[in-house]
């Protein structure tokens, strides 16, 4: 995808199948700079990384609290008016993640995003209401002006990927994606 590659793979304490590579900085919180590499530990959190121009990398990993209070959008928004940057000039990836089937909600959620505009990301299925949480945040990202085609959610799910860690499926360890510019 445009000026960033990436790859996922599972950290087992007792095998310690992967090793971060050496010069990718492990981020949690909203960061950006002149970095080559950088790395988000998770298990169903969402990763998110973006690059601009091929030049800056920033990311952070965003937790249901944070979709949910539009903390992606805030930051990204700041960024874009600090660095006066072009949102069609961004490439974005968000995942591996819980896929929406994971991430039950209570029908007053729903209600709430409804209302907001957020219709998309509310579905439901044999009776149970769910919230897809990777699809909210790329549409923080379309309200932005960041093109669609820009946007890339990850098709791996935590849940359902049998090599990928999950708290929710009960899978030990914990995931690492590692994003590079190209």
């Amino acid at each position: 995808m445009g000026h960033i590659e990436f790859e996922t793979a599972t950290l087992h304490a007792e095998t310690d199948l992967f090793t971060k590579p050496a010069q990718a900085r492990v981020i949690t919180n909203f960061i950006y700079g002149e970095e080559k590499e950088l790395a988000i530990v998770s298990s169903d959190e969402i990763p998110f990384f973006f690059s601009y121009e091929g030049r800056l990398l920033g990311g952070m990993k965003i937790d249901k609290e944070a979709t949910l209070s539009g903390e992606l959008k805030r930051h990204m928004e700041s960024f874009l008016q600090s660095e006066h940057a072009d949102p069609k000039k961004l490439d974005c990836y968000l995942g591996p993640a819980l896929t929406f089937s994971h991430n039950p909600a209570e029908r007053s959620l729903q209600e709430q995003l409804i209302q907001k505009g957020y219709r998309a990301v509310c579905k439901r299925g044999h009776g149970v209401d769910y919230v897809d949480l990777p699809l909210l945040n790329a549409l923080y990202l379309r309200e932005l002006g960041i093109p669609m085609e820009n946007i890339e959610i990850s098709e791996y799910g935590t849940y359902e990927i049998p090599y990928l860690a999950s708290q929710s499926a009960g899978k030990e360890g914990e995931n690492i994606t590692v994003v590079r510019l190209k």
